[in-house]
């Protein structure tokens, strides 16, 4: 288990401007909040340290069970973060709206849309920015400096994969680890901040603003 893993993780929460955004007092942006949702997942690790410490029965199937349980969690929290995503462009987009009939018809697509999201996977994820906000293929966004799209693609397809096995048949097809599962949480959240960073900028245009604010991945290992 990497030693490393509280400094690496925390820092997720720690420095806000790493997505480069603005500290919201009021309202935080769903980014803000998946960043913070993920630090608790440090506590599974911490219990691996724990275990490894420890005499015990089994204890391989339990740190197995712990790094599936991480990912579990990874894939919960990506998909509450899209949901939050675009229920706060639906909002933005409401607010610039005069109250009426229309309003209504925006929440009920939003409401519809959500009910039926059923899985955080590429089709299903353009499929709800597209219903909800007129914004088609977000996916084709996700892509970053040594990550072509078809392979961030492939990442997130394995990562929804695993969840899929772990949640049906209790088990994963592949042996998972610590550092394999901090790989894949860092991968969601580079995904998250290009969707987030990408509204940023769909929100900007609807008003008529100039966006220049810089991309910055925030893991480019």
């Amino acid at each position: 288990m990497s030693s490393t893993y509280s400094q690496n993780i925390t820092s997720l929460a720690k420095n806000r401007n790493i997505a480069g955004i603005k500290m919201i007092i009021m309202e935080k942006t769903p980014l803000q909040k998946f960043s913070k949702s993920l630090v608790w997942l440090k506590f599974l690790p911490w219990i691996q340290r724990d275990l490894k410490n420890l005499e015990t029965n089994k204890k391989a199937f339990k740190i197995m069970y712990l790094n599936q349980s991480y990912i579990l969690h990874v894939v919960a929290l990506w998909q509450v973060f899209i949901e939050d995503e675009v229920k706060y462009v639906h909002k933005k987009v409401i607010e610039n709206q005069s109250p009426g009939p229309f309003n209504v018809i925006l929440q009920s697509q939003l409401e519809r849309s959500i009910k039926r999201f059923m899985t955080p996977k590429k089709d299903d994820i353009d499929k709800l920015f597209s219903e909800v906000i007129g914004f088609d293929k977000i996916s084709e966004k996700w892509e970053w400096d040594n990550m072509p799209r078809h392979q961030a693609l492939r990442i997130l397809d394995l990562i929804i994969q695993i969840r899929h096995q772990i949640a049906h048949k209790g088990r994963a097809k592949i042996e998972l680890s610590f550092e394999k599962n901090f790989d894949y949480m860092k991968h969601i959240f580079n995904l998250a901040y290009i969707t987030e960073y990408e509204i940023k900028k769909f929100l900007a245009n609807l008003s008529g603003e100039n966006f220049n604010e810089p991309r910055h991945i925030p893991h480019l290992n």
